[in-house]
């Protein structure tokens, strides 16, 4: 939302993800989608619907077994 990458790498340390953060410097996917926290995270269905929107970070772990749920 913003941030420089500077930031976004001591969020991600902060954390502990190990999955990819992305910037959104101009705010495309706040404005689009109404992110209002970060890190916010989208589980798109193989049919390209929204299956989940998680605010705030996830674990490894937590990811994949959201994900394994799609499969």
């Amino acid at each position: 939302m913003g941030q420089s990458n500077e930031v976004i790498h001591n969020v991600r340390r902060r954390t502990g993800v190990s999955y990819p953060l992305l910037a959104d410097r101009l705010k495309i996917a706040a404005m689009h989608f109404g992110v209002l926290a970060t890190p916010t995270s989208f589980l798109i269905g193989r049919d390209g619907t929204l299956v989940e929107r998680i605010n705030g970070p996830l674990s490894r772990a937590q990811l994949e077994a959201r994900v394994a749920r799609l499969l």
